[in-house]
């Protein structure tokens, strides 16, 4: 039996309607990506903007390997370019007031004490 001769044989008695569902699947798939991620940015946005918090860097990870994502303990996420020199760290102190995308960055140094590090913008992904 020889299986490369039978194959398109197969494929050709498949029903253009279904052929065409099969090959549209990946398409779907990557419109839902791309839906619910930027919904999930935006809804991360809105809340970081609305909340006063005082929360620390728990963990990071390469986002879609262009930005990196830091998640602190109160499930907001903040990004940054992967070409940024460590902005943050896994135990940095993230604080903010309440109705801005301002944020203050606090480390602790060398005695563990806390120490200012730095401002950041939430919408200029430095």
């Amino acid at each position: 039996m020889n299986f490369d001769r039978e194959m398109p044989l197969v494929l050709k008695k498949i029903p253009l309607v279904l052929k065409i569902i099969i090959g549209s699947i990946p398409i779907i798939v990557g419109i839902f990506y791309s839906y619910y991620s930027t919904s999930a940015n935006v809804k991360n946005k809105e809340e970081f903007y609305k909340a006063e918090f005082s929360s620390v860097v728990i963990r990071s990870n390469t986002s879609e390997g262009r930005t990196t994502e830091f998640h602190l303990e109160n499930n907001l996420k903040i990004y940054f370019w992967l070409s940024a020199q460590n902005p943050l760290s896994i135990g940095d102190s993230i604080q903010k007031v309440k109705d801005t995308y301002l944020y203050s960055v606090y480390r602790k140094d060398i005695n563990g004490v806390w120490k200012f590090y730095a401002t950041y913008d939430f919408l200029k992904m430095e």
